[in-house]
Formats: structure tokens, C-alpha cells, sequence
């Protein structure tokens, strides 16, 4: 049995523009729907439906979705591939962490998951499914937006790295999600930073225990994070302080073999 976790909330646009209406557009089909209609964007992005229709008309003729003739919903399709195919033969990150995602699940039985940032949220880009009868599934695309996720975390606590922070006006993203005051968002930023990693105990799912550590390359700057989700049931505080020394050696074993010198950057 496994149990998967997805943050796949549609987002309006984010600007008047028709760029960011295609990307609100395309955000609709996730991997729990993979298949909408026309009213169910519309309502999702908060667009009128002639105006969804002429998009989707559009990308449709791009081959960048196709419509289901028996059910007139659309999904996504192959012509994708041809502006996202750059990026990912790219990204080396997968291939050079997967061996040590793979040691790690093996150790632990957990799963375990890479994730990249893209400013507002966390993605899954490569997973590790743990070997346990009963375990957590994060689908590859799976998106984390609130800061009540560890990866989340991480990635603020480096400012977001590269991309930088845009999540000004995102609620989920905000300190008071969790309770927190400004005060005290930056005092569990500073502990995470300390101690190279983040633990999401419970927060984000009464059935879930995440520890997220982040990636460095060789200059220094936050490239990714790994993550290990567990079911809360076998996850005690005793096995967290585990398992937490065992994300964060995996998470610097990635970033060594990305040209990261710890010694040398502490």
C-alpha cells in the first residue's frame, strides 16, 4: 500500500499577460487530473471560458495539448517535450544524485525525493520509492508551495537560492501559516542554515514526517534539496534525530560530487 501526497492547487495568473495565462493554463493538469474541461480551467484560473477555449485552441495546435474526443476534456501532449527537453538533458543533479537517493532509501526503507526550486515552490524532479509495504509517494512533478513543507524551508533559508524568493502576496508561503512571527521565521531560517537541514514533524499532513537537507554545488549556492518522507506511525522523535544526520550526509555526498567543498564553505 503507498499513500501519495501531491500540492497540485491550480494559481491564477499571475500578470495580465498572455504568457502568464498560457502558464496558469498549463498548471491545471497535474498527475492526480490529467485530464480538464474547459469550464473546470476556467473556473480554476479564474478566466472566462471563450478566453480558456481560444488558449487551449491554440496550444492544441502547437501539440502542446490535445483534446479527448470522447470526453472533450484536454490534457497535456508530446509537443511539450520540445521546449522542455533542453532543460532536462541538462539537468545533471538527477543523474549525479540518484546513486546516493538510492543508498539512502535502501538504508532507511523510507522514500526519498530531489527537489528543485523555482522561486515559489518546490518541485520534485527524481525519487527513490522506500521499500516498506506502507510508504509515502511523491508523483515526479509534484509541486510544494506551503512552508509548512521541509523543502519549503530549506529553500528559504538560503533566500531561495539562485531564483531568489517571489512569494510575495502567497499566503501558503508566509510565516503565519505555521503560526510563526516574522521574529520567529527568521530564528527557525538561522537553525536550519546551523544544522543543514529542516524536519516538517506532522505540519503539513498528521501522517507524514519530512527531513529535508539541502544541495550545494562548487560555488556555494543551493541547487536542490533532498527529502525523505516517512509515514508518521514508525517515525518517533528518537528515529528523526536518526534519520536527520543520514538526509544531510546524503544531501553533502550529492553536493561533493557537484564540486562542493563543505571545509572550505563553512
Amino acid at each position: 500500500m503507498t499513500k501519495a501526497t501531491t500540492n497540485t492547487a491550480p494559481q491564477a495568473p499571475r500578470s495580465n499577460s498572455t504568457i502568464s495565462t498560457v502558464a496558469a493554463i498549463l498548471r491545471c493538469f497535474t498527475v492526480d487530473e490529467p485530464e480538464c474541461g474547459v469550464t473546470e480551467i476556467a473556473e480554476a484560473v479564474g478566466l472566462h471560458k471563450s478566453s480558456v477555449s481560444r488558449t487551449l485552441r491554440t496550444l492544441e495546435a502547437e501539440r502542446m495539448v490535445a483534446q479527448n474526443p470522447e470526453t472533450k476534456k484536454y490534457r497535456l501532449n508530446w509537443g511539450l517535450l520540445s521546449i522542455v527537453g533542453p532543460l532536462l538533458s541538462h539537468l545533471d543533479l538527477r543523474s549525479l544524485a540518484y546513486p546516493t537517493m538510492k543508498e539512502l532509501a535502501e538504508q532507511t526503507r523510507e522514500t526519498v525525493s530531489l527537489c528543485v526550486f523555482d522561486g515559489v515552490e518546490a518541485i520534485v524532479v527524481e525519487q527513490v520509492q522506500g521499500t516498506e509495504m506502507i510508504r509515502h509517494v511523491t508523483p515526479i512533478g509534484t509541486r510544494y508551495l506551503s512552508l509548512a513543507h521541509a523543502t519549503v524551508r530549506v529553500f528559504h533559508a538560503w533566500g531561495g537560492g539562485e531564483p531568489g524568493l517571489k512569494v510575495e502576496g502567497v499566503d501558503e508561503v508566509q510565516p503565519a501559516v505555521l503560526g510563526w512571527s516574522k521574529e520567529s521565521y527568521d530564528q527557525h531560517c538561522a537553525e536550519i542554515r546551523e544544522r543543514l537541514y529542516a524536519v516538517n514533524n506532522r505540519d503539513s499532513n498528521a501522517d507524514e514526517v519530512g527531513i529535508a537537507s539541502p544541495i550545494f554545488d562548487h560555488r556555494g549556492g543551493i541547487v536542490g534539496a533532498l527529502l525523505l518522507a516517512a509515514p508518521a506511525f514508525r517515525t518517533s522523535e528518537e528515529r528523526i534525530d536518526t534519520l536527520c544526520p543520514a538526509v544531510r550526509e546524503a544531501a553533502e555526498t550529492v553536493g561533493r560530487s557537484m564540486g562542493f567543498t563543505p571545509e572550505n564553505f563553512r
